[in-house]
């Protein structure tokens, strides 16, 4: 599954940690940004409802001790099958 990372804090470089980690575990990161929003306070996985029970979702999911969030996924906008929202939960740990 295609991921990308999203920054949802205010600590530079903490999405580019989270990436890391996806890739190796042997995930495929295509984008690691800042989110729009800067003050998320719990990390979640935002999947469509066809990713939610995958065996990639549960395992990130897991691993970084996130929520996992569906989502509406309108027309082909990102290349990515689940986003990981950062949130300040995740600073400290990565």
């Amino acid at each position: 599954m295609n991921s990308e990372v999203l920054n949802g804090t205010d600590t530079p470089g903490i999405a580019s940690n989270v990436a890391r980690l996806v890739e190796n575990v042997g995930g495929n990161v295509v984008r690691v940004a800042n989110s729009e929003v800067e003050s998320i306070d719990k990390c979640a996985v935002q999947v469509g409802d066809h990713n939610i029970s995958k065996y990639t979702t549960l395992r990130l999911a897991k691993a970084l001790r996130c929520d996992i969030e569906e989502v509406q996924i309108e027309g082909d906008e990102s290349q990515a099958d689940l986003t990981i929202l950062v949130g300040r939960d995740l600073v400290g740990r990565f």
